[in-house]
C-alpha cells in the first residue's frame, strides 16, 4: 500500500488491478450512496449483474476498508511529519480485510508510543526541545559516524553546525569535534536509546557553556516588562504593523538585550504545532537551565489556524497548571482586545505601543552599522551602482538576492541556503513588489537582526554583517511604507545631484561621446565646418568626463531626470546624429559647395 502515485487507473496486470487513491475515494462515495438509497427504500437486493453482484453488506465492508486505508495513510503522514525514522518511506502490502484492520490498529499504537517516547525524552533532556526530530536524527547520524568523517562530507558538517548554532549562535565549527567525543553510541539500537544518546551529549556539552546572564529580570513592575510566572499578552489592533516594535520593546525592558532566534517564533499559516510546543517547553522548563528563566515570545498568534489557536490556549494552561516555577513568556496578538486568545488570558492582556521608530533606528545604527536601506525618488537613479560602489570601497564581493512576486518563506530559505555566501561577501537584497510586504518585513528582521531564518527543518544563518536592502520605486512609495522595520536601518537616499555620479564612457563611439562631441563643436562654432568621425583612424578623441557632465548640465537638466531617462535620451539622440552625419547631403564640404560659406543647416 502506498500513497497516490499519480498514475492513471485502473490498470490491469495479470490478476491484479491498480487504483489511484482518488479512484478509491470516488468508488467509496458511490458505494456509500447506493447503501444509503437502499436503506431509505428498505431494499436489500444485490447490485450489479452476473458475477459482479454485491450486497449492501459487501458495499459496507468496502467502505470500511477504504476508510481504514485512509486512516493508515493519515497516520503514516503524521509519523513522517513528526520525525519517526522508520516512516521516511512507507510501503506495505496487505492482502485481506483482517490485515488492513490489523495494520490500522498497529499504526495507531505506533503513533501513540512515538509521541510518548518523544515527550518523555524532551522532558528529560532540555536541549532536545530545540530541534525537530528529523534534525535530531541528522545530529545522531553525523556524530555516530564522526570518527570516519571524510573531507567530502564538509557540507554535512556545515548542516550540523547550523543546527547547533540555533542553541548557541556564536558556536565555532571546531566545537563539533569536542561534541563528537561526548557522544556515546547507544548499547541498544532503539528510539529511546538514540534520543538519549544525543540528549546526553547535548546536555553535557551545552550546560557548562550556560553562564548566568548579565541581565537581571526586573524585580519591580516596569510597564511593558514581562514578569516571572505571569503570562504577558501584548494586544495590537487587527492589521497592525508594530509586531517587531513590540517584540523589541519586550526584550529591551525585560532583558536589556536583543532576542536570539530560539527565543522568538513569528507565527504564520504554515507554523506547525510541534514548533510551538518546543518553544513552550523551552520557556516553561528554562528554570532547569543554568541561565534560569529566559524570555520567549510567540508573535502573531492570530495568524495560526483556528484549531491550533485553541491548542495553544490549552497547551499554555496545561503548562501553567503543572509548573510553579517562574517562567518568562509573552504572546503578541494582532486580533484586537476581543480576540478569543486575549479573552482566555485577560488578566495578562496589555495594550502596548512598542519601541518607537526613532529608538529602533538608533538601536539598528548602534548594533548593525553595516546594514543600509537604499532608496531614491525615481527609478534609474543608480541605487544598484551605489551598492556596488560601497562594496568596492569595503573590498567586499556583492551577492545579489532578488525578492519579488508571490512570497514563499520555504522558497526564500531554500534559495538563501543554496547561495553559499561567505563572511567576506556583502548581501544585496533587491526587493521588488511582493504580495505580502508585512511578512517580508518580518522575514528581513529575522534574517538581518536575529541572523537566522528557518522553514520546516531547514535552517539558514546569515554569515555576513554587511547587508544592503534596495527597495524598488513604486507608486506613492507604498512598498517602502509597507516595510516599517526595513526602513529603520541606516538610510542611503540616492539623488540625481546634477550628474555628479554619472559614469562617462571613454569610448569614442558611445552615445555620451557622440552627443557631447556635437554639443562641444556647436559651442565652439565648428559644427558647420568640421566633420566629426567616430570610427576608424581619424575618429575624434573622447572628451573628458567633467566636460561631458558640464555639457549635459547645460543642455539636458530640465524636469525630473534619472539616469535611465538620460541613457534613453542619449541612445536615441546619438543614433539620429550618426545617421545625419552619414548622409552625403549633410557633410560640411557638400553643404559649403551648395550653400556657400555662411549657413547653419547642421546646427538646426
Amino acid at each position: 500500500m502506498g500513497e497516490d502515485t499519480g498514475k492513471p487507473g485502473p490498470k490491469k496486470s495479470d490478476s491484479h488491478t491498480s487504483y489511484r487513491l482518488t479512484d478509491l475515494q470516488d468508488l467509496r462515495s458511490r458505494a456509500l450512496l447506493v447503501v444509503n438509497i437502499d436503506s431509505k427504500h428498505h431494499s436489500g437486493k444485490a447490485h450489479g449483474d452476473g458475477q459482479t453482484k454485491c450486497s449492501a453488506a459487501d458495499l459496507n465492508e468496502f467502505v470500511k476498508q477504504v476508510d481504514q486505508i485512509m486512516e493508515i495513510l493519515s497516520v503514516a503522514a503524521v509519523l513522517l511529519n513528526t520525525g519517526h525514522p522508520e516512516y521516511k518511506a512507507f510501503w506495505v502490502k496487505l492482502s485481506s480485510a483482517h490485515e488492513i484492520e490489523e495494520k490500522a490498529r498497529t499504526m495507531a499504537q505506533n503513533i501513540t508510543q512515538w509521541k510518548a517516547i518523544l515527550e518523555a525524552m524532551q522532558k528529560k533532556y532540555f536541549f532536545l526541545n530545540y530541534f525537530h526530530p528529523d534534525q535530531l536524527w541528522i545530529l545522531s547520524g553525523f556524530f555516530a559516524r564522526m570518527p570516519a568523517f571524510a573531507e567530502e562530507e564538509t557540507s554535512k558538517k556545515s548542516v550540523v553546525h547550523d543546527l547547533l548554532r540555533f542553541i548557541e549562535p556564536s558556536l565555532p565549527v571546531d566545537a563539533l569535534d569536542k561534541l563528537s567525543c561526548l557522544y556515546q553510541n547507544p548499547k541498544r539500537k532503539t528510539l529511546e536509546g538514540d534520543l538519549s544518546a544525543i540528549g546526553e551529549a547535548l546536555d553535557t556539552f551545552f550546560l557548562p557553556l550556560a553562564e548566568q546572564p548579565f541581565y537581571k529580570v526586573p524585580q519591580r513592575r516596569l510597564q511593558g516588562a514581562v514578569q516571572p510566572g505571569e503570562l504577558f499578552v501584548a494586544v495590537l489592533e487587527q492589521g497592525s504593523t508594530q509586531t517587531v516594535h513590540v517584540v523589541m520593546s519586550l526584550f529591551e525592558l525585560t532583558t536589556g538585550i536583543h532576542p536570539v532566534p530560539n527565543q522568538v517564533l513569528f507565527c504564520h499559516q504554515d507554523t506547525s504545532w510541534e514548533e510551538i510546543q518546543r518553544l513552550l517547553r523551552r520557556s516553561f522548563e528554562a528554570h532547569r537551565h543554568p541561565k534560569g528563566p529566559t524570555l520567549h515570545c510567540l508573535a502573531n498568534v492570530e495568524s495560526l489556524p483556528n484549531d491550533m489557536q485553541f491548542d495553544l490556549v490549552a497547551g499554555i494552561k496545561d503548562f501553567q497548571s503543572v509548573s510553579n516555577d517562574p517562567y518568562l513568556l509573552s504572546l503578541v496578538c494582532r486580533g484586537g482586545p476581543h480576540h478569543h486568545i486575549v479573552d482566555q488570558f485577560a488578566s495578562g492582556a496589555r495594550n502596548v505601543t512598542g519601541m518607537t521608530e526613532v529608538k529602533l533606528r538608533a538601536k539598528f545604527e548602534e548594533t548593525l552599522p553595516n546594514v543600509s536601506v537604499i532608496t531614491s525618488e525615481l527609478p534609474g537613479m543608480g541605487k544598484t551602482e551605489t551598492i556596488f560602489g560601497e562594496a568596492i570601497q569595503k573590498e567586499k564581493a556583492v551577492v545579489t538576492f532578488p525578492i519579488s512576486g508571490p512570497l514563499s518563506r520555504s522558497n526564500l530559505v531554500h534559495r538563501l541556503a543554496s547561495m553559499q555566501m561567505r563572511e567576506c561577501d556583502c548581501l544585496h537584497l533587491d526587493i521588488g513588489e511582493v504580495d505580502n510586504p508585512l511578512a517580508l518585513d518580518t522575514f528581513l528582521f529575522e534574517l538581518v537582526v536575529m541572523g537566522m531564518v528557518s522553514s520546516g527543518t531547514q535552517i539558514y544563518h546569515l554569515p555576513t554583517k554587511h547587508v544592503y536592502i534596495e527597495i524598488a520605486n513604486t507608486l506613492n512609495d507604498w512598498l517602502q511604507d509597507s516595510l516599517p522595520v526595513a526602513k529603520c536601518f541606516t538610510s542611503i537616499h540616492v539623488k540625481f545631484e546634477s550628474y555628479k555620479h554619472y559614469v562617462v564612457s571613454q569610448e569614442s563611439s558611445s552615445p555620451i561621446q557622440v552627443v557631447c562631441n556635437y554639443l562641444h563643436a556647436h559651442e565652439f562654432g565648428t559644427l558647420e565646418s568640421k566633420e566629426l568621425i567616430f570610427s576608424g583612424p581619424n575618429k575624434v578623441k573622447p572628451l573628458p568626463g567633467d566636460r561631458c557632465k558640464t555639457l549635459l548640465r547645460k543642455h539636458f537638466s530640465a524636469g525630473e531626470i534619472s539616469y535611465n531617462i538620460v541613457e534613453n535620451f542619449l541612445g536615441v539622440f546619438a543614433d539620429q546624429l550618426l545617421k545625419f552625419s552619414a548622409s552625403p547631403f549633410l557633410k560640411p564640404s557638400n553643404l559649403k559647395a551648395m550653400l556657400g560659406q555662411s549657413h547653419d543647416v547642421r546646427t538646426r
